[in-house]
């Protein structure tokens, strides 16, 4: 938005800073059935289904969503979820989503990822 300004006999406009718009996350689910090791002797998921719940507010993401979310991919009763730390194989870098601190860590691992 401009707005013109008089000032010492000239005229100038001045511009209002824009809104930033805040970014939304989109968490990519990886389900099936199992682990196991691929021909390679790597933990693998099987059926690597895939699924993307996006335009997520991180100021309004928590746990209770996340799991909801199993219900719409039509899983009636989710054990466990698990969350991938990036940059780590499933091996070592899986993690138990239990808790909103484990959901604010993957939010700073997606702007990070985001750089």
């Amino acid at each position: 938005m401009k707005t013109t300004l008089l000032k010492e006999g000239r005229s100038y406009e001045k511009t209002k800073p824009l809104v930033k718009m805040k970014k939304l996350l989109d968490i990519m689910f990886h389900h099936g059935v199992t682990f196991k090791k691929n021909d390679d002797e790597k933990l693998v998921y099987s059926p690597d289904n895939r699924s993307c719940l996006g335009d997520l507010d991180e100021d309004t993401l928590d746990v209770f969503l996340v799991r909801n979310y199993f219900k719409e991919l039509e899983y009636d009763k989710v054990v466990e979820c698990w969350w991938l730390v990036p940059g780590r194989s499933l091996e070592v870098g899986l993690r138990t989503l239990t808790s909103d601190d484990e959901l604010r860590e993957i939010c700073c691992h997606a702007k990070r990822n985001e750089e």
